[in-house]
């Protein structure tokens, strides 16, 4: 029984870094823009596609195919920012729709280029290791690895670097922020770079896993979105905490119940955070 809660709590883990990686990005679109971005999920299979082509199309290398992808996607982001997103502001009911639609948008896109059946990536990683009883393929260990590195590089970032000093500032108060000489028009673009790239990568570890198809997205963005909203709007480190509650919920109703059941759990538990702590367990008050 021990092995099996201790299966459980690993499965668990590969989960919470993937829905970090989604909400760490919804997150700072959130804090940074003050809107919802509905097409980070499609974003995150734009990066799976993208690596699928440029890895089993094009015949590149494992590591370049994954940088190009989740550059590109990036770079990609910054374009959406800049003659979508921007163009509306902080106007939430166009943002939405505008981001929606895209997300339709680039699913059907992907479906009419690629089919609509689910399509296998090679991994880079194979075989199983086994820890007192536990087993871990090395693609998912590689998932744990790979996240807690995108994490802890985006903490570094955000606390430390220049830019990301800047960040926060814009995040706190973005017309002082611009008195103080600071372009809000350039962080946002940085801000949808790196959110479009978290969402890339999350696609490009996840690929090899669990196939790619052009609707895979749905799910990560709910289950993103979830995260952020139990660990707390405008929070960085309440997603970390929300994309691990919420990793293990998962873990433990699919394995101990059955999936719907722990999904219904999860959305469960969002109802009473809502009720009893409406700002999520690390939230700040929203500007």
């Amino acid at each position: 029984m021990a092995v099996l809660y201790a299966q459980i709590v690993v499965n668990g883990l590969v989960l919470g870094f993937t829905y970090i990686l989604l909400a760490l990005g919804l997150t700072l679109v959130l804090s940074v823009m003050d809107i919802l971005n509905f097409a980070h999920g499609a974003i995150y299979m734009l990066g799976a596609f993208a690596f699928y082509t440029f890895l089993m199309k094009a015949g590149f290398p494992y590591f370049l195919s994954a940088i190009l992808a989740i550059v590109l996607i990036g770079f990609i982001g910054v374009l959406i920012e800049r003659y979508l997103v921007r163009r509306v502001g902080t106007a939430h009911l166009e943002a939405l729709v505008i981001t929606f639609g895209l997300g339709m948008g680039l699913e059907s896109l992907v479906m009419v280029i690629f089919g609509p059946w689910t399509l296998p990536v090679r991994g880079l990683f194979s075989g199983v290791i086994t820890v007192f009883g536990v087993a871990l393929s090395m693609e998912r260990l590689a998932i744990i690895f790979v996240s807690l590195v995108l994490v802890s590089a985006l903490f570094f970032f955000v606390a430390i670097a220049k830019e990301g000093r800047a960040m926060r500032a814009v995040t706190q108060n973005r017309v002082a922020a611009q008195l103080q000489g600071i372009n809000p028009n350039r962080i946002s673009a940085l801000c949808f770079f790196i959110a479009s790239a978290l969402a890339a990568s999350g696609g490009v570890i996840t690929g090899p896993v669990f196939g790619i198809d052009p609707y895979m997205g749905l799910a990560p963005l709910l289950m993103g979105f979830t995260a952020m909203i139990l660990g707390g709007l405008g929070s960085i480190q309440g997603c970390v905490v929300g994309g691990f509650i919420l990793g293990f919920v998962i873990s433990f109703g699919g394995t101990l119940l059955d999936p719907i059941m722990a999904n219904i759990i999860a959305f469960a538990l969002i109802l009473v955070v809502l009720i009893f702590r409406p700002r999520g367990v690390l939230g700040r008050v929203q500007k």
